[in-house]
């Protein structure tokens, strides 16, 4: 399950991420590479990380999409993508990093609407991951966070 951590500013949430290293950062300071498309985005994770091979990166990357059922979007860039589609490329970029959790900073204002609290809970339901996966979130925002399937931490 998802869990939640509420703090009172954004620098509290940037000195939270820098304390806890053992998370890869989803956030507006992780932006994704205008020059490559979504595919390429996902894969690059693995071919610096683990040395793979760009043809299996690739061919992981579009698997990766499928699952979130945005194949559709594997040879777009950046300027050619919705903030959804690039949020979901950012989750799948940090899926694939060397790390044991993830940490989605924010995703209110990634995603820049009311639904974006239901559409990250089931993208992240969707990807299925093993790593744990916290939300970091504003107080301000918890209101948006009752009564949905995550687990909130005061």
């Amino acid at each position: 399950m998802v869990s939640v951590r509420f703090f009172d500013s954004y620098d509290e949430i940037e000195a939270w991420t820098r304390i806890h290293s053992e998370g890869a950062v989803l956030s507006d300071k992780t932006p994704l590479l205008a020059n490559l498309s979504m595919q390429e985005n996902i894969a690059l994770m693995d071919e610096v990380h683990r040395f793979m091979p760009i043809k299996a990166s690739q061919t992981l990357a579009r698997r990766l999409l499928a699952k979130l059922n945005l194949s559709h979007i594997e040879g777009k860039r950046v300027g050619a993508c919705s903030d959804f589609e690039l949020f979901a490329t950012m989750l799948l970029r940090a899926e694939r990093m060397p790390k044991d959790e993830i940490f989605i900073v924010l995703p209110l204002s990634l995603l820049g609407h009311a639904d974006a609290v239901e559409q990250t809970l089931a993208l992240i339901a969707l990807l299925d991951s093993p790593k744990a996966i916290s939300i970091l979130e504003l107080n301000s925002n918890r209101m948006h966070y009752q009564g949905q399937t995550c687990h909130i931490l005061d």
